[in-house]
């Protein structure tokens, strides 16, 4: 994580850890497992009929050049193929020297994705509370907004966790660097994740009430 933000142990004056203590965890990392091009094509080729359908379409969205949404929304339990899904369009657009921007709500969802960062570190979103003036610290001239001008494909991941709030500030960010008014400025974004995650709404409800509404749907699935 902390190299995926350009940091070291060392910048926080942290000892190095012993390498030789280190064992790998092969069910830890997807992308540490199946890093090499031959795996990335055989994931590819086993795709089932759904995750092939969604593939199609991002690609075909990423090569369409005229002025229409480009969005998308994939949702499914743990288990259920996503983050191959997503490992085999990040794979197949940067072997074809194109660049994808992956980005999480929070670290831990992160890690597991190559290249991911935090959707805060991504887009210069302020910390702490979010209003309707909220804006991005990155200026239009900056590296960070060409990079972001540059990616093929913005893979979301636990969209349904973030604030709206942030949402709109990512939105408004995006047209203002693509200059366009469409929906994220146009640019293809595959948004990912699991409602199921989330409690459930009990309008003017305690917390109590939320836990008890939750704990009825549990039973009830």
């Amino acid at each position: 994580m902390l190299r995926g933000h350009g940091k070291s142990l060392a910048d926080y004056d942290l000892p190095l850890p012993d390498v030789t203590l280190l064992e790998e965890d092969p069910d830890d990392d997807i992308f540490g497992a199946i890093d090499s091009a031959v795996s990335w094509a055989v994931q590819l080729d086993n795709l089932n009929d759904e995750q092939r359908t969604v593939f199609n379409r991002v690609m075909a969205a990423v090569d369409n050049n005229r002025n229409v949404s480009k969005l998308f929304y994939i949702d499914g339990p743990g288990g259920t193929g996503k983050t191959t899904l997503y490992g085999c369009l990040i794979w197949s657009l940067r072997n074809q020297g194109r660049s994808v921007l992956s980005v999480a709500f929070t670290g831990l969802a992160a890690s597991p994705m190559d290249g991911c960062m935090t959707v805060h570190s991504t887009f210069g979103l302020p910390f702490g509370t979010l209003n309707d003036d909220s804006t991005s610290t990155i200026t239009l001239q900056s590296l960070r907004a060409q990079r972001i001008r540059d990616a093929a494909l913005i893979v979301f991941d636990e969209a349904p966790m973030s604030p709206g709030l942030q949402l709109t500030v990512v939105n408004r960010l995006l047209q203002d660097i693509m200059g366009s008014e469409l929906p994220f400025g146009g640019k293809p974004v595959l948004f990912a994740g699991d409602f199921r995650q989330i409690l459930p709404v009990v309008r003017r409800g305690t917390r109590s009430d939320i836990v008890r509404s939750f704990d009825a749907e549990h039973a009830r699935r």
